[in-house]
């Protein structure tokens, strides 16, 4: 049988139909990928054989996955200094709404252990992006790691950047 998926971003009223198209193996099943740029909502049809009636599946809303870069340090880090980090938050959020949160991490015994956290200001944006920066001071000679992560929300699953190493002397 044929399956179809059908698409429309959340909260518009008329679907985009045929969106993409596949057809069911032996056994029934069927495999569909999208990779939404906004929250989404999908349905399946299910094409009926000739004289049969075709089904329609409910509706799933999938929110696409933040874009979220590693927090670079914008300039020199020395032990007990402040210094900045910077990214890019993807989808792009109002100056108000800080939700980056860049967290500072220690190595200790072959571990890494959480010694910081903090909410990142937004810098700047354009019209799909944010550029966040945030303060930090590493207290101590070590390996250390910047991480930065924002939770799930209405626009976005919940996303973790890549990690920044250093290691200070």
């Amino acid at each position: 049988l044929g399956v179809v998926l059908d698409a429309r971003p959340t909260g518009q009223p008329g679907w985009t139909v045929d969106t993409t198209r596949t057809l069911t193996d032996e056994g029934g099943r069927f495999r569909l990928g999208v990779r939404p740029g906004r929250p989404t909502e999908y349905r399946v049809r299910f094409e009926g054989a000739p004289g049969q009636l075709a089904a329609v599946s409910g509706t799933l809303r999938i929110a696409p996955r933040a874009a979220l870069s590693a927090p670079e340090p914008t300039g020199a880090v020395r032990r007990g200094l402040a210094f900045t980090v910077a990214g890019t938050l993807r989808p792009r959020y109002s100056e108000d709404d800080k939700v980056v949160r860049v967290t500072l991490w220690e190595r200790v015994s072959g571990t890494w252990v959480s010694r910081r956290s903090v909410l990142a200001e937004n810098r700047d944006r354009d019209a799909t992006t944010t550029r966040y920066s945030a303060r930090l001071t590493i207290p101590a000679a070590g390996m250390w790691k910047i991480t930065a992560s924002v939770p799930r929300s209405a626009r976005h699953a919940a996303a973790t950047s890549s990690a920044v190493l250093l290691s200070v002397p």
